[in-house]
């Protein structure tokens, strides 16, 4: 009996040792088949990948817009893009208001022109509960909604619709015309559509914006002087 128990631990061990060689068999085939023939990328996939800086370039004011309608699909995506924006302690102040009917549009035209656009986003921010600097008192409110404006202007384009941001219009007439309450603050107006003369160069930064070294600096503050331009 005890000659039996033996073997049969013998036969359990060697059973244990084909199986360790042939899990490691297989282990070191299939890496040697990855290694040689590795996983094609996704080209379809890759395509999808925006460049950013690119868009971000492409990316211009319209002032100009056909008459045709932005379709729901398309307002959801920029209106979600405008959702995932960060904000102060992520409290999201911003509160849109679509407009898209014609007796809606000649409303905000009250207030600023619409550059013939079919659809206009009032973005207001609600001011109960906007996160403040406690050194001094600074509200994080317009911050968030720059923020805010800045996906949806870039989710826009993204899907070949233009747009503007304006600033510059008569706050308590869009109040008026659209029954906001006080605590909600009409911030800005985006106006989007489908541009009339098309987008303009993607280009053109190289002229108009700043130098890079004329707004940016390291370590410290330093101005950027007329010796600075001529290096």
């Amino acid at each position: 009996m005890l000659r039996d128990l033996a073997g049969y631990k013998n036969r359990s061990a060697t059973v244990v040792d084909c199986r360790t060689s042939f899990i490691n068999l297989y282990n070191s085939r299939i890496c040697r088949f990855l290694y040689l023939y590795p996983r094609k990328k996704n080209n379809k996939q890759e395509n999808k990948d925006m460049n950013f800086l690119e868009l971000a370039k492409q990316r211009c004011t319209t002032r100009g817009f056909t008459e045709q309608q932005i379709e729901t699909e398309k307002l959801q995506q920029i209106l979600s893009a405008g959702r995932l924006a960060p904000t102060a302690c992520n409290r999201q102040p911003q509160r849109i208001i679509v407009v898209r009917q014609p007796e809606n549009i000649v409303k905000v035209q009250k207030a600023y022109k619409t550059f013939g656009s079919q659809c206009v986003f009032i973005v207001c921010r609600d001011t109960r509960n906007e996160l403040i600097r406690p050194f001094d008192n600074k509200c994080s409110g317009d911050l968030d909604i720059g923020i805010v404006c800045d996906h949806l202007m870039l989710s826009a384009r993204e899907l070949g619709i233009g747009s503007v941001m304006v600033g510059l219009f008569d706050p308590e007439i869009i109040r008026k015309e659209f029954n906001i309450p006080q605590y909600i603050e009409p911030t800005a107006l985006i106006i989007l559509g489908y541009p009339e003369n098309g987008f303009l160069d993607p280009e053109r930064h190289s002229t108009e914006r700043k130098k890079l070294e004329e707004t940016v600096m390291y370590e410290t503050y330093n101005e950027y002087s007329a010796l600075d331009k001529r290096r």
